[in-house]
């Protein structure tokens, strides 16, 4: 009784949370019919979800796998709202080239969203290839399709890994980007490469976000906030890494609004064919900050002291940006602890 009680005040809070009136006073009552790939997915369900308020006319198809590298119920939740906004969601593979084409010619798509592919830096080294066939392989399925039909463009997530070891900080775009540190980041990287080349051979109009450390309502389990949040709780050891001068591990944490924001601002540009082959934009708070000062906001809305553990140094990108964005620290706290304190119990 105590976990269905739980759960309910959980969901409320997601429905309060993504539910909330936005002013459409503003809005283009242009027609486009816009596929989310990876739509049940963390960044994927918000972008769904807003743009569901601020583009009411635009038709909004979701596309996603359902992969379950973390707990499929979470992406079945996120589905459930999606659906009651009215967002029609399709689950398969982006690999599968004709399902692409049977999307694009029944409802006519636009414009494509894609953050369909496979999570993680560290699993990266665990199962190469699921890597290479997600990000790599169906990405470049996704361009050809997008080439054949000549009717959409892309806007396409890329990450703030494909700076690796060998780029200077504060991050810039105009960084050169040759020596990605794991198999996650080079997926990336060839992705901006090949939307690079399908832009200036075949005219696919593309531009890649490089995302920075994000979180927020609904993310993903295996992302720090959720991970020390839960560790804390349960009075588990959190690792902690330092880098070679001792000094605490930095993130450019970045909130979901603020990154749907940055996601919004770049699709308009997109829309009004501004930009040139091979954009690419960093989408980040701006500011970095330690995991320790991160790891104090938890205990101090958990009410909980967190037991930290030295580990031996690993080389971990810390993430800077220049560009800058509104978002504060650790906003809606609160909200990711009681997250943990449900799934715990649950």
């Amino acid at each position: 009784m105590v976990r269905l009680t739980l759960l309910n005040l959980f969901l409320l809070i997601v429905i309060a949370l993504t539910d909330k009136k936005v002013d459409t006073t503003n809005e283009d009552t242009t027609q486009h019919t816009v596929l989310i790939t990876g739509a049940a997915g963390f960044i994927g369900f918000h972008m769904a979800m807003k743009l569901s308020y601020v583009k009411p006319n635009y038709q909004l198809i979701g596309l996603d796998n359902f992969d379950s590298y973390y707990d499929v119920n979470l992406k079945y939740h996120r589905t459930d709202l999606l659906r009651q906004r009215g967002i029609t969601l399709h689950e398969g593979d982006v690999c599968d080239n004709r399902l692409l084409k049977y999307l694009f010619t029944k409802y006519h798509v636009t414009m494509v969203i894609h953050f369909a592919a496979q999570a993680g830096v560290r699993h990266s080294i665990v199962d190469p290839l699921a890597y290479i066939r997600s990000n790599i392989e169906c990405f470049v399925t996704l361009l050809d399709v997008l080439h054949q039909v000549k009717q959409a463009s892309l806007l396409y997530a890329s990450s703030s890994s494909v700076y690796g070891r060998e780029s200077p900080v504060p991050f810039s775009t105009y960084h050169t980007t040759g020596y990605p540190g794991n198999l996650y980041a080079a997926s990336k990287l060839s992705n901006e490469m090949f939307a690079d080349t399908y832009c200036k051979h075949y005219d696919v109009r593309s531009v890649g976000v490089r995302f920075f450390t994000v979180y927020g309502p609904w993310g993903r389990p295996d992302m720090a906030v959720y991970k020390f949040a839960k560790n804390i709780a349960a009075g588990e050891a959190i690792p902690l890494f330092q880098s070679s001068s001792h000094e605490p591990l930095m993130r450019d944490f970045t909130y979901i609004d603020d990154v749907i924001d940055g996601l919004l601002s770049t699709m308009e540009l997109l829309m009004h064919h501004h930009g040139n082959c091979g954009d690419i934009h960093n989408l980040g708070y701006g500011s970095p900050v330690a995991v320790t000062t991160m790891i104090s906001y938890l205990e101090e809305e958990l009410n909980l002291k967190a037991s930290l553990v030295n580990t031996d140094f690993i080389s971990a990108c810390i993430f800077f940006v220049t560009e800058n964005s509104s978002s504060a620290f650790i906003r809606n706290a609160d909200y990711i602890c009681r997250h943990q304190q449900v799934k715990e119990v649950a």
